[in-house]
């Protein structure tokens, strides 16, 4: 009788262990991502991101260890996080190292290649877009108060910002918000001098009058936008 409930425990802890398995296979891993409370992470470098990417994916370089804790840290360690690289490498050493700081991972064996390979969906980027620093003045104009916020869809704090930015534009009616997707500002960006997301700047009247690079708290934005 011990041995078969010895055997049967083996059976169960075995069963659990695999269902709880940190590395999932392509198939599983995009069952897992469909579900609404995830965090899916994209470790490759910001090149590899643009020329595809996994659909809602934030993006982290890890081989850039600065940004890629300063992504990281705006990750919500009540929610699991879903990593892959190319074809996994980079994804395990980006997965052990969250582990490390009380993150939930689970890692896309294989990456991106294994991923393809099942056929399954990619998001190829659109035609190029830019926006030249004159076009930018332009949407700036020369009167009023303007918060213009710098960010992109694949950065972890940009998307912190979202529901503060939603919501100071709600309650401060005299100010125009301007939202610019860096990925398609890259002349207007640069000519700014933009090299960390997210940035905010606020104009009065078509001069500059505040810079803040990364969270901003609604507090700020109301003092400085006054």
């Amino acid at each position: 009788m011990k041995q078969i409930v010895g055997v049967f425990l083996l059976v169960l802890m075995s069963s659990a262990s695999f269902s709880q398995s940190p590395v999932l296979e392509p198939k599983n891993f995009d069952s897992s991502i469909a579900q609404k409370q995830v965090q899916l992470l994209d470790v490759r470098t910001r090149d590899e991101y643009a020329k595809g990417h996994l659909s809602n994916s934030m993006h982290a370089d890890w081989n850039d260890k600065d940004e890629f804790k300063r992504r990281t840290e705006f990750l919500d360690k009540s929610t699991p996080v879903y990593v892959y690289c190319l074809s996994g490498g980079r994804s395990h050493a980006a997965a052990e190292e969250l582990r490390k700081n009380g993150y939930s991972v689970y890692e896309l064996k294989g990456g991106l290649t294994a991923w393809r390979a099942a056929s399954l969906p990619v998001e190829q980027p659109e035609g190029t877009k830019d926006l030249s620093i004159e076009e930018f003045n332009h949407i700036i104009g020369k009167e009023g108060t303007v918060l213009v916020d710098f960010g992109a869809p694949w950065c972890p704090p940009c998307r912190q910002m979202i529901p503060v930015v939603d919501e100071f534009e709600k309650v401060q009616k005299d100010v125009r918000v301007v939202r610019l997707n860096a990925d398609e500002t890259a002349s207007a960006a640069k000519a700014l001098n933009i090299d960390a997301l997210p940035t905010f700047i606020i104009y009065k009247n078509g001069v500059e009058t505040w810079r803040k690079v990364g969270i901003a708290k609604m507090s700020e934005l109301k003092k400085q936008a006054k």
